[in-house]
């Protein structure tokens, strides 16, 4: 289970700041529940809504408080630094990738980057088919797990 929830209020053309909440359980990673709470702000290097480009950079400060299904608990503070583009490719189709870097800031070598990629293709004005590929980097992983998993998902969307 995942669930991301996000709020930006935006001050100008560039700068944004946001506040976001996280809750998660995944027995394959051994979380047995993870929630994260944060604020920070984002800012827009390049919005242009008439070709459909972005790049967003963004810097934050979040919790982070997680029960593993070990019974370990872990209580950590993070920074989260990310970055997101997106840029059609054509008519039909449209990228869009966000990466994340989220350092443990008393152990710099706890931390974890993940980097997810769409790929949205069109079928009709409004239904289109989704590829995603995801990739998490953990540097600290409960015991007994590696430190990289990856997915591939598909899916359709639809728009109102």
């Amino acid at each position: 289970g995942y669930q991301h929830l996000r709020y930006n209020f935006i001050l100008n053309d560039r700068w944004s700041p946001e506040a976001f909440a996280q809750y998660q359980y995944n027995e394959w990673l051994k979380i047995g529940f993870r929630s994260l709470h944060g604020a920070g702000v984002r800012l827009a290097i390049l919005n242009n809504d008439s070709t459909k480009t972005k790049w967003f950079s963004g810097l934050s400060y979040m919790y982070e408080y997680e029960e593993e299904t070990t019974d370990k608990i872990v209580r950590v503070h993070r920074a989260n630094v990310y970055m997101s583009v997106g840029f059609p490719i054509g008519k039909i189709l449209y990228f869009d990738a966000i990466g994340y870097f989220q350092p443990n800031v008393e152990y710099i070598s706890d931390f974890r980057t993940s980097l997810e990629m769409t790929i949205d293709v069109s079928i009709t004005e409004r239904l289109s088919l989704l590829l995603i590929h995801n990739i998490v980097y953990d540097g600290a992983p409960p015991e007994g797990l590696r430190n990289t998993f990856y997915n591939l998902r598909n899916g359709l969307r639809f728009e109102f």
